[in-house]
């Protein structure tokens, strides 16, 4: 969690790890698996190892707007 919250409060480690994203990481003292999370930029999986909650499953297919066809 300490690493998101540096990246969006403290706009020199944000731009470090904009520079080179292994060495922030290794810096912010990120193992392997959550390297892993950060290198795979899914939202989902983010937002589940932040919070510890998985976020609700898309609807299979687009839901049309009332009075939309």
């Amino acid at each position: 969690m300490a690493f998101w919250v540096a990246m969006a409060t403290d706009p020199m480690k944000h731009e470090a790890f904009l520079r080179d994203p292994e060495a922030a990481m290794a810096a912010a003292g990120l193992d392997a698996a959550e390297r892993d999370i950060v290198k795979s930029a899914n939202a989902r999986t983010i937002y589940t190892r932040l919070t510890h909650t998985a976020l609700p499953a898309a609807p299979a297919s687009p839901v049309a707007l009332p009075g939309k066809s």
